[in-house]
């Protein structure tokens, strides 16, 4: 498990609208939590609360989630990558 910064999730979500004439749509993004259940969780939480705006009821599903491996996602912290000036 770990800490909460050391593992990241990807989250997709399929927002469903409840009324005839709207389309679904997807919202996607990175949590850092603990386990995959927790941050599925918290996804869900902070897009209810945009969404208690709407005038009418949207249902909110899981379509993935998936942790991000560490090497990936920290990888260019502390690489050069090239485009730096160099002086002689």
């Amino acid at each position: 498990m770990g800490k909460k910064n050391d593992n990241a999730y990807h989250v997709k979500l399929k927002l469903i609208p409840n009324k005839v004439g709207y389309k679904s749509s997807f919202v996607q993004g990175i949590v850092f939590e603990t386990s995959q259940e927790l941050a599925v969780k918290l996804a869900k939480e902070r897009i209810k609360e945009y969404l208690k705006k709407e005038p009418f009821e949207i249902d909110v599903k899981v379509q993935s989630a998936y942790k991000l491996r560490k090497d990936f996602l920290f990888s260019n912290l502390n690489e050069d990558d090239g485009n730096e000036s160099k002086t002689k």
